[in-house]
């Protein structure tokens, strides 16, 4: 597992996935950190199979310990070559491995509900919550088209 905090090489990492959002970005990663925080790519290659996962890790106060946290968006790992069957025995293994060398004792991050995948990369690693749903609007369809698709709460807030 790589630990990446450098540009060129997240820039490069990226060149590897065919699906990622701006929020798996060195750059939006890096203006959205706040003092203190820093921002981190964990890179896994096992074969052909990579997974990444953005984070900002930022120090817990007056502890020797870090937590891990994601960007406002839909972050949460990306991957390419995974299969159905794909073992992610060895993923766990590292990405436990690189929370304890490096103190990292909390971890949350959001998933992308277009990226596939996400929830079985992550379904040993901790819990996975559903706490909403997205709102997904087809911005190729005319105004009147979209508004006739909202639903009662979306047109409430919109």
């Amino acid at each position: 597992m790589k630990y990446i905090t450098d540009k060129k090489e997240w820039d490069e990492a990226l060149k590897f996935f065919d699906k990622y959002d701006c929020y798996h970005t060195y750059d939006y990663n890096y203006y959205s950190k706040q003092e203190l925080e820093e921002p981190v790519l964990l890179l896994f290659q096992n074969n052909d199979t990579r997974i990444a996962i953005p984070f900002l890790i930022r120090p817990i106060p007056d502890t020797e310990y870090y937590d891990a946290t994601c960007v406002w968006g839909y972050g949460g790992p990306i991957c390419s070559n995974i299969q159905d069957d794909y073992d992610h025995g060895l993923f766990e293994e590292e990405m436990h491995q690189i929370f304890l060398d490096k103190k990292i004792i909390s971890v949350f991050s959001r998933l992308n509900p277009f990226v596939d995948h996400q929830e079985e990369i992550l379904k040993n690693l901790g819990q996975i919550e559903d706490v909403g749903v997205v709102v997904n609007i087809d911005l190729t369809q005319d105004l009147v088209t979209q508004r006739a698709n909202y639903s009662k709460t979306t047109k409430r807030y919109v």
